[in-house]
Order: C-alpha cells, then sequence, then structure tokens
C-alpha cells in the first residue's frame, strides 16, 4: 500500500509504502527494495527514509564499501527509488515495514503514474509487483492519498469576517496564493456562504493589510473589483479579467460586504475552485478560528452570533414587607460590550434606597470576570415602569457579573395581586475596534427567578414575592447573622418548650436556667444583641420587655412580630431604632394590648396580619419620640393594613422626610393625645403631619408645628377617609404650609364628617384654599375654635368648604387676621350655621373680606349672635359678606367697620 501526504503540485511531499514478507529476513542476509514508475518526482541522489520499525532500518552501501544508515537512492533516469534493508536486521513473516520519504512534487498536475511497480532481490527475491492505491481524498482533493498525483492549488486560501453579531453588517476578507499561474478568464469559486445576504453583482475591495490589489483582479463584464453572487448556490464567483492573471506563489487580498442572518449558526463549510483556465479542484478554505467581540471562532466566516445574556437570574435577599431587600442581578453575555447599558425591568412597587440608585458589583466566582465598573452618576430609576437602567463600562463575553442594588419593598403584600409579572433584563452598547465598531442590541428577555427560601418564607427569593410574615418559621432567623449552632436555652432564641431566653442560663433574673418565666407577667430584660424579633413572637401574653439603652439596628431588631399583647419599655432614654438609611423599622401586629413606651424610631411601619384574629389588633405608643426619617416615600410612623387601632400618647413625631404618620388601615382608628408633630414634610404626598387615607382620626391635646405639604394638601393633616371621621380637640395648627394645594393646617377631602373644638389655627398657608381649613365633607363641626392669621392663595383665609359639603355648624369661633382673594375669613358652601362667633379683621383681595357664601338648591346660610367687623376688601366688593346664590338669614348680627373698594363696604 503506497499513500501519500499532498497532492499538490511542486510543493513537498511525503509517500509511505506499507510493506510486508511472506518469508522471514534472518540476521546477515541483505535484501534490496526497488520502487520504479515514481514519474515527476523531484529527489537527490540520497534519499532519508525512516520506517515505522525504527530510523536504521534502511542502509546504502557506497562504492567504496561504507554503509550509511537510514539512506535510500533515487535515479532520476529511470524514476527509481532503491533501498536495503540493513544485513544487521531480523524481520520475521508477515511483519509490517512502513517506509518513509520525501521529495517535491511534479510542477504540473497529473494523475497518479499508473505503473509505479514495486521489487526486491538479495536473499528473497520479489517480483515486480503493482501498489495499491488508497483512492481516497486528501484536503478535499478526490484520490488525493494516490501516489504523485498532483494538482494546481490555492496553498493560501484564508476566509475571516469582521463580525460576528446577527444581522449586521459584515465584512468578509479573502486570501488567497496560487501554486500557479491563474490566466484571464479563470473562474474562482467561493462556495458555501449560507445564510450571508449579498448584493448581485458583488462590489470588491482592498483589503486593510496589503494585498496586491486583489480586489481589482477580478471583473463582472469590464468592471473591475465586482465578482457575481448566486444565492441559490450561496457561492461568490471570480472571474480574473481580462490582460490580468494570478501570480503564481504571490498573496492577495480583497474584501467583500454581506449582512449576516438573524439567527445563530456555526461557521459553514466555505470552499474554493478554480476552472476554465485554469483547473484547481475544489478544496475547503481556512477559517480565521480567532475568537472576535467575545464570540468563540467569531472571526470564522457567518460563524453568527445573537447578542444575549445567556444566565439572567434575578433574586431578592428578603420578601418581607417595607423591609430593606437586596436584588441581586446575575449576568453572563454571549459577547463583549464597551459601555453597555443595562436595562432591567418588573421592579413594580420597590423604591430604590438612593437617588441615583447605587450598584455594586460582586465577582462570580464561579465565571469570574475582569473588572469593569458601574458608572452610579448614569444610573436611571423609572418608578412607574419599575425600570432601572444603568451604565457598565463592559461586557465581556462568558464572564459573570453579579449586580446588587437596594430597593424597599412595599408596605404591604401588594405584589401578590401581579405575581404573573415577569422580570426582564435588556442591553446596549457597541463592540470591534476601527472599522468593526458595531452597535450591539441585546432584546429584553425574561430573567430566571430564583425560588429558593428566604428568611424562611418558602419562594421567598423570588422577587415578586412580598409579604407580611405574622407567623415566622424556624428560617425567617436563618441568615441574619447572629444565631450560630442548635437551639438551646440560654441563645437568645424562643425554641420550643422555653418561655423566654435572655440570653444566658442565669436564675433570678426573670428568666430561669431553663427558660422559665420566673416572674407574672413575664419580665425580661433585653441589650442590643439580643434577638428581639425571636422574643417578640415568642413569649406569652402580657410579657414585659425591658430594653437597655442602645441603638437597635440588626435584622434581628427591624422586623418584629406581635402575635400576643407584649409590652416594649426602655429601661432608660437612648433606645433608638434605626434599622436603615433605605427601610424603617417594621412591626406586623397580630394581637391586642401591644405596648411601646419610651423609644425612638428612626421611622417605623406597621403592619397588620393577614390572618384572622381573635381581638382586634391595637397598638399604644408612650412617650415615644418618631424622628430622622429621609424616606420621601415613608412617613415617620407608616401604618398599613385593616381592623387596628393605634394610639400615641404624649409623642413626638419630629422631622421627617416622607411626613409624620401615615395611616391607611380599613376600619382602623388612630388616636392621638397630647401628641407633637413638628417640622414634618411630605414632597410626595399629602399631609406634611398626618396623612389619613382610610380609617378615622381623633387628637386631642396635640400641636402640629411647622410641618409642610410641599406639592399636595394638608400641611399639618390631609384626611382622606372618605367614610372616617376626623375629630379635633383642643389642638393647635401653627405654621404649616400646603404649599402646592389646599388646606395650610387641616385639608379633609371626601370626609365623612369633620368635628374640631377648642382648636386653634395661626399662620398657616395654602396656596390654593383654606389657610387654616379646607375641606368637602358631609358634616363639618367647628366649635369654640380660632383661626388667626392664616393666608390662602385664592379662598378661605382661615376657612374653606367647597361646593359638595353638606352641613356645616361654626359657633362660638374666631376668625381674625387672615388673607385670601375672596372669602378671607371663611369661604364656605353647603348648608352652614354661624353662630356666636366673631370675624374680624381679615383682608380680600377681590371679594368678601368676613366671607362669602356659594348656595344653590336648598342650601343656605344662617348668621346668629355673630359680629363681623373691621374686615377688609382691597380691590372689590362685600367687605363684610357676600352671598351668591342660596338664602341667606342675617339675625343679631354686628357688621362694623367693614370696607370695599367696590359694592358692599
Amino acid at each position: 500500500l503506497m499513500t501519500q501526504s499532498n497532492p499538490v503540485a511542486d510543493a513537498i511531499n511525503s509517500i509511505m509504502v506499507d510493506l510486508a514478507f511472506n518469508v522471514p529476513k534472518y540476521l546477515g542476509e541483505v535484501q534490496y527494495i526497488t520502487i520504479s514508475g515514481l514519474l515527476g518526482a523531484v529527489m537527490d541522489a540520497d534519499v532519508p527514509m525512516t520506517s515505522t520499525l525504527g530510523t536504521n532500518v534502511f542502509c546504502r552501501n557506497s562504492t567504496q564499501g561504507v554503509v550509511t544508515r537510514g539512506l535510500g537512492a533515487w535515479d532520476a533516469a529511470t524514476n527509481s527509488l532503491t533501498f536495503e534493508i540493513c544485513a544487521d536486521l531480523e524481520i520475521e513473516t508477515d511483519r509490517s515495514l512502513g517506509a518513509l520519504f520525501y521529495f517535491r512534487n511534479p510542477t504540473v498536475a497529473q494523475a497518479s503514474p499508473s505503473n509505479i511497480l514495486v521489487r526486491g532481490r538479495g536473499s528473497v527475491y520479489l517480483p515486480n509487483t503493482p501498489v495499491v492505491k488508497p483512492g481516497t481524498a486528501v484536503e478535499g482533493v478526490p484520490q488525493g492519498a494516490d501516489p504523485l498525483k498532483a494538482v494546481y492549488w490555492f496553498n493560501t486560501r484564508k476566509i475571516g469576517q469582521q463580525t460576528p453579531l446577527a444581522e449586521q453588517l459584515n465584512v468578509i476578507t479573502l486570501t488567497l496564493q496560487p501554486n500557479v499561474l491563474v490566466p484571464a478568464g479563470t473562474k474562482v469559486t467561493v462556495s458555501g456562504l449560507f445564510g450571508a445576504i449579498v448584493a448581485n453583482p458583488t462590489i470588491l475591495a482592498a483589503s486593510p493589510a496589503a494585498g496586491n490589489n486583489g480586489h481589482q483582479k477580478f471583473c463582472v463584464g469590464a468592471t473591475a473589483a465586482r465578482g457575481a453572487w448566486s444565492g441559490s448556490s450561496a457561492s461568490l464567483i471570480l472571474t480574473v479579467c481580462a490582460g490580468q492573471s494570478l501570480l503564481k506563489d504571490t498573496e492577495y487580498r480583497l474584501t467583500f460586504g454581506v449582512t449576516n442572518p438573524s439567527q445563530y449558526q456555526e461557521s459553514p463549510d466555505v470552499s474554493i475552485q478554480a476552472s476554465n483556465g485554469v483547473v484547481v479542484p475544489v478544496a475547503l478554505m481556512i477559517r480565521d478560528p480567532a475568537s472576535l467581540v467575545g464570540v468563540e471562532f467569531g472571526s470564522s466566516p457567518l460563524r453568527i452570533e445573537v447578542p444575549t445574556f445567556v444566565t439572567r437570574v434575578v433574586s431578592q435577599s428578603t420578601p418581607l414587607s417595607s423591609a430593606s431587600n437586596e436584588i441581586l442581578v446575575e449576568l453572563i453575555s454571549n459577547v463583549d460590550m464597551d459601555t453597555a447599558t443595562v436595562t432591567v425591568s418588573g421592579l413594580l412597587d420597590s423604591k430604590p434606597c438612593t437617588d441615583p440608585v447605587e450598584i455594586s458589583m460582586v465577582q462570580n466566582t464561579t465565571a469570574p470576570h475582569p473588572q469593569k465598573t458601574v458608572n452610579n452618576a448614569l444610573t436611571l430609576w423609572e418608578e412607574a415602569d419599575g425600570i432601572l437602567k444603568f451604565v457598565l463600562s463592559g461586557l465581556v463575553s462568558s464572564s459573570g457579573y453579579r449586580f446588587s442594588f437596594n430597593v424597599r419593598n412595599p408596605p404591604a403584600a401588594t405584589r401578590a395581586e401581579i405575581v404573573e409579572i415577569d422580570f426582564t433584563v435588556a442591553a446596549s452598547g457597541t463592540n470591534g475596534v476601527g472599522d468593526a465598531v458595531r452597535d450591539v442590541t441585546m432584546p429584553e428577555a425574561v430573567m430566571t427567578k430564583l425560588a429558593g427560601e428566604a428568611r424562611g418564607v418558602a419562594g421567598g427569593q423570588d422577587p415578586r414575592v412580598v409579604v407580611v410574615e405574622d407567623d415566622p418559621q424556624a428560617g425567617f432567623w436563618n441568615g441574619t447573622g447572629t444565631r450560630d449552632g442548635a437551639a438551646t436555652c440560654g441563645d437568645g432564641y424562643m425554641d420550643s418548650g422555653e418561655e423566654c431566653d435572655d440570653g444566658d442560663v442565669t436564675s433570678g433574673d426573670g428568666c430561669s436556667s431553663s427558660c422559665k418565666c420566673e416572674d407574672s407577667p413575664c419580665s425580661i430584660r433585653l441589650g442590643v444583641s439580643s434577638p428581639l424579633s425571636s422574643a417578640v413572637a415568642g413569649m406569652p401574653a402580657g410579657s414585659i420587655l425591658e430594653l437597655e439603652p442602645g441603638t437597635y439596628s440588626t435584622d434581628n431588631h427591624c422586623y418584629l412580630i406581635f402575635k400576643t399583647g407584649i409590652q416594649i419599655k426602655a429601661v432608660a432614654e437612648g433606645v433608638v431604632f434605626d434599622c436603615s438609611s433605605c427601610a424603617n423599622a417594621a412591626l406586623v401586629l397580630a394581637a391586642a394590648n401591644v405596648l411601646f413606651e419610651g423609644v425612638e424610631f428612626r421611622g417605623l411601619s406597621v403592619m397588620s396580619s393577614s390572618g384572622e384574629v381573635a381581638k382586634r389588633r391595637s397598638l399604644k405608643f408612650t412617650d415615644c419620640t418618631f424622628t430622622g426619617s429621609q424616606r420621601d416615600e415613608q412617613a415617620g410612623l407608616h401604618i398599613t393594613g385593616a381592623d387596628m387601632t393605634i394610639t400615641l400618647v404624649t409623642c413626638n413625631v419630629l422631622s421627617n422626610k416622607g411626613g409624620g404618620v401615615h395611616f391607611d388601615v380599613s376600619n382602623g382608628q388612630l388616636t392621638l393625645s397630647k401628641t407633637t408633630m413638628r417640622k414634618n414634610t411630605n414632597t410626595l404626598f399629602s399631609g406634611g403631619g398626618v396623612r389619613v387615607v382610610s380609617g378615622s382620626m381623633t387628637a386631642t391635646g396635640c400641636t402640629f408645628d411647622e410641618n409642610d405639604a410641599t406639592i399636595a394638601n394638608g400641611g399639618g393633616i390631609s384626611f382622606e377617609s372618605g367614610t372616617g371621621t376626623l375629630s379635633l380637640t383642643d389642638c393647635s395648627f401653627v405654621t404649616n404650609k400646603a404649599l402646592s394645594g389646599q388646606g395650610g393646617g387641616v385639608s379633609a377631602s371626601d370626609a365623612a364628617s369633620v368635628t374640631m373644638i377648642r382648636t386653634h389655627f395661626t399662620l398657616n398657608t395654602a396656596t390654593s384654599e383654606g389657610g387654616g381649613f379646607s375641606g368637602d365633607v358631609d358634616v363639618a363641626t367647628f366649635s369654640d375654635c380660632i383661626f388667626k392669621s392664616n393666608t390662602a392663595g385664592t379662598a378661605g383665609g382661615g376657612i374653606s368648604l367647597v361646593d359638595r359639603s353638606g352641613v356645616v355648624e361654626l359657633s362660638n369661633c374666631t376668625v381674625t387676621n387672615c388673607k385670601a382673594v375672596s372669602g378671607a375669613g371663611l369661604s364656605l358652601y353647603g348648608t352652614v350655621d354661624l353662630t356666636r362667633s366673631a370675624v374680624s379683621q381679615n383682608i380680600a383681595l377681590s371679594k368678601g373680606g368676613a366671607l362669602t357664601f356659594q348656595g344653590g338648591g336648598t342650601t343656605g346660610i344662617s348668621v346668629s349672635d355673630t359680629q363681623l367687623f373691621s374686615n377688609t376688601v382691597t380691590d372689590g366688593n362685600g367687605g363684610g359678606m357676600v352671598v351668591r346664590n342660596g338664602d341667606a338669614t342675617i339675625k343679631a348680627c354686628i357688621f362694623s367697620a367693614n370696607s370695599a373698594t367696590a359694592e358692599g363696604g
């Protein structure tokens, strides 16, 4: 069997002859082998030879009798190669003896010679025997393994591309070097460019690397630098121009443009051949194997990748309502990107903890990435759509990136209603260098949501899950950084069989060495190192937890679940709950008679449990302070849920950015007693001091001072509960402002009833109606109230009641020194009874220095035993009173020293 390795004309080649004798060769015997008929082969007289049995198998005797191992003798006249099997070699019968030698192929193409013979002489005579040819292909050349078959060839036939990105404009580069002169008219066909979209005729261009103007060598008709495209065979046909040729052993480069297909594909096998002027058989082109823009083999022609995140996972650290939550996004891209903008969608109801959102990068140890950075200054949060966009200095293909950012979970399990929401990720940017730079878009794709346990909640890692946890499981305390080892008495955690656990096994301190209560009710003392949440959730009803001074700020302090009526009392000043810059401490109320005493909160969220409870949930704060919360969407005390009574006694609610108190409790009651609301600001909603969305509110002996609603209503209070009642007794409202709305002191919109007794409004301001009070209510009662020096931008410097209002009673009230455009003292609608009151020294711009009344239908106003004096209209009518429509009854009243520049002084 005789096989060659290279069929290319004028190229170095090798032949392997596999021989086996049917008789043995013994030691000392001389055996010669001659191979004849090697037409066209070019060799030196001495031919180096090796064997599969080793390098010392073959010998050559010189005329002087010198034996040289590893050589054969070439006879160019007879095209024969003779070699001797060395005498000192012994070969058994049928032993394979492979002989390998090298030579140069013929310079012209030829078929394998038909009469290649092998014969033997010496110790064994072997007659001329034709060699066996394999008939197999080499380098794609049919029968290319047959000895001394030679073909014309492109010794260099490289192909590469500029970008592997789907649907992008791409540039294919060809590099060709023929081993024969290729004359004019020869057609060079490049086939197998499957998926490419190519114009016909195809414009050829020079390669960025020097290439002997290869593009100018080919024509379509008389037009140079053109090729013909065949879509059916995905082939580019290049015809050598008239008067041109491709020189032997000269390298030519050229490029042409394609549009990449839209789908993923591996690089197809691309072949090249030549016909007509000179025949070059089909051969596979050599694809550029280099990676490109992070795509493995991306330089190979028509290797196409659709940019995407092959790994896209989202999870959260906690599903607990109102908690500070770390969202973790894990991404692995299949392409490189420079300055990538990543868009994460689906973050509905979450509130970022910082503005702009601060993105942290966490090293992914399973797929480490080259160091990249996030430009937090360019991070954009689109709250309405739950979209986060951030800019990364780059993405490296197949590298793992983990991005985390903190959000505040909503204060109730609102996401339970939208559990079908998808979290998606997309990206845009560029990649490539120089002329190869391309815009890259990763279309929106759904992310995988982890579904493992978090804080004891099954599936809690799924960022769609938000729960008000009212029955904590063991896993609730896992991962909080404090529980270590098996459950045991004295570890601070309440476990089965324990009545208490104060973190030690010392008796005599209220909790015995066996974790049993020593007092009735059970009373223990805890400090900042204790897992307070476990004690709150597990101790018996009526227990008293005394807290030592310190800042309570860990996970075990910041989510408290009250399943029974527990009392928490500060031992001394300095007990502070300050949980994070992002979220308030959170309290889940599932019991009655819960008490906090003497505690300071830097923001607190109170939520009702989701299950049924035996008694109405109730919570009382005594001598507590709520201050310094800077979360613009959470009040200093933020209360949501159903069926709760919340009471504040001698508390201070001070300097909170999201308002002082937010109360949204269906069938709820908020009661304030001797409590101060001061310098609270609501920058997003109504109610600088208090906002009541649902439920009722009662306040007695309270002070509302310097509270602001910057974009809406109710500087002191915004009461928005359509079925609730608002009752204020012995309260004062001073210097509160509705900077873009109504009700500088109090705004009551769509309320069932409002009652105010002995309540004072002084120096309050509204940019629209009601410097002191503004409302549309079914029933409004004001008794022994004072409205002094309040200002409205439109109507009702003291009080403004709009046209929906029903029955309005004012008795023994004083309205003085107020200002408005109209109705400087009072601007009233509905059925009004004003009695035993004084309205004085108010100044209106256009009408109604003391009051204006707008009636109609069955409504009217009755004024009795009332004094209206020294009121002024600076540019209009009715210095004392203006009535438009409806009936007016005036009895036993005094109008004195009122003035108007037009009618009705």
